[in-house]
């Protein structure tokens, strides 16, 4: 026994200590509603403040989901508030929130607190079927008990008693209140001992189409202005897109000169730059390893197959590229003698991604390989792209705004994104992109485009039945990629860039085309071009056809590699040579990533005729606490 009242004491203490400090011994609601629906509100209450307080919250609900039309949203209008106590009003999380009191004194015990204002839900919910009046005379919010409750609600025309319900309890409770209806029909009158923390008392009055002079909101015909309006603007941005790129995208034809060498000074990093736009990967990083092996930094031995060690000769000399040097270091950061085995222990391939955006880094200001002026244009233009189709998303919203706004607006800024990365990614990648990669992107590409127009198809046809709701899902994706395609090619190449990429053109055909006779007079100038060569003819993805051409040539022995297992070194050696040192660094690369993968391990419900609604189911609503 005394253990189970420890129980009820200790119970009372927890609930004691997370209900409001105050209850209402007296709520009275009177509500005058017009003929357009509109309610005139006033209530009455006595609060009692079991500590000291400033006074209390009043939360009114503002903002509801459409019962009949899940794509849009209720905004009801809260005017005219008036109190008997100092008043602040603000709006946050869809409740005009009414703070009641004064900062500067406390209040205790009973006090008379009264507020009016009007609530107007605006157009009819119900167009087509019949007007109603569902309201939470007290919302489920109130976290005290409310005593003594009394209500009065009068109507402009006569009600019939048998389509009137007064529901109260829990939220969702269909338990009904007694009430009564005036001679006249037109006041709905009753009262209710008490309400408990967390319980609601409502309203719902059913009546024929028409009661009420508020016009329905039209949101087909709204949809009919708003549509073609959405066709046309991806279609002026396209329009926009085109001029600019003609204007800030169009690039001089390229006349690649006949040159037997690199730019001057650019090592294969810097040459695939040039030529592959921002493609800087496990090729480039084996072309490094020959080419430096030429330049004597560094010999290559392989004991076994596909097992490599790089012996350091001497440091990149202080004048070459800062990437250059990066690499180098990172390469024989462990000691001047390294194996694949060592890099993959020092996470070599992810720390040398690091060292790639040096590389972009050396072409600028003078040396950029872009038009400054056609760079910021682009810029420009993609901002401009992403908000055009925000803007075109929201435009149709206007027909019914809400959920369909924000719907809308991100389904067509992620559709738009996505297509023109894809766009963007075939076009800057033009030179070496495989045609399987060009393909899939393709793809993505058609099938983001699909389900744009899918999703737009079903929103329009939630707004209205014609032929601009069924077209202008097509035009607007059709609009968006080609805007997407413009704005993506609005990049035009800089004096230097044109020059620099014209010369590794001319280099890169060199290496595919050179003719036999024009090679061996080559080869009695530069008895070492083939080595010289072949760590360009990596990034190019040439090595095997500059390995062909000296297929029945003679090449003198290089210094830089040993083997004792080979005796035969021609062209096609060292052709499989990098072969098998590309696939041993991808190798190391697919071990550093598999190392570091992670491991696996409200108010405002839908009615119907003849419901009788539930607790707190209706408009309004919201509650009160104490500050």
């Amino acid at each position: 026994m005394k253990r189970f009242a420890i129980f009820i004491f200790v119970l009372a203490l927890s609930i004691s200590l997370f209900a409001e400090n105050f209850y209402i011994d007296g709520y009275d609601i009177n509500i005058k509603v017009d003929e357009a629906g509109k309610a005139h509100i006033t209530e009455d209450m006595n609060v009692v403040f079991t500590a000291p307080s400033h006074g209390i919250y009043r939360d009114i609900e503002y903002i509801f989901s459409n019962p009949n039309n899940i794509w849009s949203t209720i905004f009801a209008k809260v005017d005219n508030i008036k109190s008997n106590m100092p008043l602040s009003i603000s709006k946050e999380n869809g409740f005009v929130s009414l703070r009641l009191g004064d900062s500067s004194k406390y209040l205790d015990g009973k006090q008379r607190i009264l507020i009016s204002y009007d609530y107007d839900l605006g157009g009819d919910i119900y167009p087509d079927d019949y007007d109603e009046f569902y309201y939470n005379l007290i919302s489920a919010a109130w976290d005290c008990p409310i005593r003594d409750i009394s209500y009065s609600v009068s109507f402009p025309k006569p009600l019939e008693k048998n389509r009137i319900w007064v529901t109260f309890g829990d939220y969702g409770s269909d338990r009904n209140a007694q009430f009564s209806l005036s001679p006249d029909m037109l006041t709905i009158n009753g009262k209710l001992n008490v309400l408990e923390s967390y319980q609601a008392l409502t309203l719902r009055v059913e009546m024929d189409n028409g009661y009420f002079s508020r016009q329905a909101k039209d949101v087909g015909k709204i949809a009919n202005i708003v549509l073609p309006i959405s066709i046309l603007v991806p279609i002026l941005f396209a329009l926009y897109a085109i001029l600019s790129y003609r204007r800030y995208g169009i690039d001089k034809p390229l006349t690649p000169p006949v040159t037997f060498h690199p730019p001057k000074d650019f090592n294969p990093m810097d040459v695939s730059y040039v030529y592959n736009g921002n493609s800087l990967g496990d090729d480039e990083v084996t072309a490094m390893f020959f080419y430096w092996a030429d330049k004597g930094y560094l010999k290559i031995e392989e004991r076994d197959k596909n097992s490599f060690t790089f012996i350091k000769q001497k440091d990149v000399p202080a004048d070459e590229s800062k990437a250059e040097r990066n690499l180098f270091a990172l390469l024989f950061k462990q000691g001047d003698t390294v194996t694949f085995k060592d890099l993959e222990s020092e996470e070599f391939g992810l720390k040398a991604t690091k060292v790639f955006p040096l590389v972009k880094a050396q072409f600028t200001a003078s040396e950029s390989l872009k038009d400054p002026k056609s760079e910021k244009k682009k810029k420009i233009n993609i901002a401009l792209l992403l908000l055009f189709a925000i803007i075109s998303g929201a435009v149709c919203s206007l027909a019914s705004p809400g959920l369909l706004t924000l719907v809308l607006a991100i389904i067509n800024l992620i559709g738009v994104s996505i297509i023109y990365l894809s766009v963007a990614n075939i076009i800057s990648k033009f030179y070496l992109r495989s045609k399987f990669k060009s393909a899939m992107l393709s793809l993505l590409c058609l099938i983001v485009l699909f389900m744009f127009v899918l999703a737009n198809f079903v929103v329009n046809l939630s707004l209205t039945y014609n032929v601009v709701a069924l077209i202008q899902p097509i035009v607007a994706a059709l609009s968006f990629l080609i805007s997407s395609i413009a704005v993506a090619s609005t990049e035009k190449r800089s004096e230097y860039g044109e020059r620099t990429l014209e010369e590794c053109i001319g280099y890169k055909d060199f290496i595919e085309r050179v003719e036999i006779d024009k090679l061996k007079l080559l080869i009695q100038d530069d008895p070492d071009i083939f080595y010289r060569t072949l760590s360009y003819a990596i990034v190019f993805g040439l090595e095997d056809t500059w390995a062909n051409k000296f297929k029945n040539l003679y090449i003198q022995k290089c210094s830089w590699y040993y083997s004792p297992t080979d005796s035969l070194m021609d062209a096609m050696f060292y052709s499989s040579l990098i072969r098998r040192s590309r696939h041993c660094y991808r190798q190391m690369q697919r071990e550093i990533i598999k190392t570091n993968s992670p491991r696996s391990g409200g108010g405002g419900s839908h009615s119907f005729s003849g419901f009788s609604g539930f607790s707190g189911g209706g408009f309004s609503g919201g509650g009160g606490r104490s500050w």
